[in-house]
């Protein structure tokens, strides 16, 4: 029976494929699904199983032996229930599909969950070509947006693809995006429905501020910024409440949400940096280890990732440093730009800087910069173009 439950999942995203009928996001939604398909399997459950299995497996297990005990225990708030949390919830969505899952193995739960996952995943992949399809740069060459699409969403596209807390923390940053791009919009088009989009957000909120309560945090101050730079009034108020609410909601203060990175680098290091070195070390850990550093295959995957993704980003935005500067001053009065841009700092200068240097580990958290990168990235080089064309 679980096995047509999963196979409802697969029709659910080939329908979500044909609904599109873009030939750039069906592609790349196409690439995800063979992605959960083919290639997690081969890399988590050949490599990994063999290595202790990843986080995934325990979630899993966890949620199981919740759902057989008949006793789930209840959902709690904090900065330290992220993961029990989200088994919790694994373990609700188990029971929701209890009448598939009866008997089922621990590989048939895994794999149902695994493509529920995917699919949000998907969707996050969509709300974030729904911020960027109204770029010129993207209609005038779909094939090149394809690859560059691929190329910076590549730690999305895969990790999204497992039954881990990515999936949910990424379809939130996507979809935070997409509804800063439909209020800045002034015409109301068939895609606006500005009020749905907020209560489904508001629906994804919860589910985020219980496994990963940090993040609504980071995308509400990098929101804060931008309005107060801009001048923005009222948008800085109602930001600047929201995020005091997902401070408070995380079992901190701000005095303590600021202290957090030096924190986390004085338990992981035993060593206490200051705040400027943290800025610095986000951004040099998504180039480490060095090629003349690499000791195993997962390193030496994530150095030639980074490798590609910082020549692609060059590539698009013309080599060009004066060019850049300059376009980050034409697009600053753009809050999607703006907000995305300031995101992408507040990451590396946060989370980037206090992640292991275990390199399957980074990358799994860089998944969460992918949606401010890929939006910063293509404004820029949308602007950059728009001039030379």
């Amino acid at each position: 029976m679980v096995w047509l439950l999963t196979f409802d999942l697969i029709t659910l995203y080939l329908i979500l494929v044909l609904i599109l009928k873009q030939r750039v996001i069906s592609s790349i939604l196409l690439v995800k699904l063979g992605i959960t398909l083919f290639v997690v399997p081969l890399i988590i459950d050949l490599y990994y199983a063999k290595h202790g299995g990843v986080d995934e497996y325990s979630y899993v297990l966890m949620a199981k032996n919740h759902l057989l005990s008949e006793d789930i225990p209840k959902l709690q708030l904090g900065f330290s229930y992220g993961s029990r949390n989200f088994e919790i919830i694994n373990a609700y969505i188990l029971t929701i599909a209890r009448p598939f899952l009866c008997n089922s193995s621990f590989f048939d739960t895994l794999l149902f969950l695994r493509i529920f996952h995917s699919l949000l995943g998907a969707i996050a992949i969509v709300l974030l070509w729904g911020v960027l399809k109204r770029l010129p740069y993207i209609n005038r060459t779909p094939t090149q947006m394809l690859i560059v699409f691929i190329i910076l969403s590549a730690p999305v596209l895969f990790w999204t693809s497992i039954g881990l807390k990515e999936a949910i923390t990424v379809l939130y940053i996507s979809y935070f995006f997409y509804i800063l791009s439909l209020a800045m919009r002034k015409e109301h088009g068939i895609y606006s429905y500005l009020p749905v989009h907020l209560l489904l957000f508001s629906v994804i909120s919860v589910y985020v501020v219980l496994v990963r309560p940090w993040i609504p945090a980071i995308t509400f101050v990098a929101l804060s910024l931008y309005t107060l730079l801009s001048k923005r009034v009222l948008m800085f108020i109602l930001s600047v409440a929201i995020m005091f609410l997902s401070i408070k909601l995380m079992g901190k203060n701000i005095t303590q949400l600021i202290n957090i990175p030096s924190y986390i680098h004085e338990v992981t290091t035993g060593e206490d940096k200051s705040f400027p070195f943290l800025v610095f070390q986000g951004f040099i850990k998504l180039i480490q280890p060095l090629p003349w550093e690499v000791s195993n295959i997962f390193q030496a995957a994530k150095t030639l990732y980074a490798a590609i993704m910082l020549i692609t980003v060059l590539r698009i935005t013309s080599l060009n440093p004066r060019k850049i500067i300059k376009s980050i001053r034409e697009l600053w009065n753009y809050p999607l730009f703006g907000t995305a841009f300031i995101y992408t700092i507040v990451w590396f200068s946060t989370i980037g800087a206090t992640v292991s240097h275990n390199a399957g580990l980074y990358i799994r958290e860089f998944s969460q910069a992918v949606p401010g990168v890929l939006i910063a990235t293509l404004y820029i080089a949308d602007n950059i173009r728009s001039k030379t064309s």
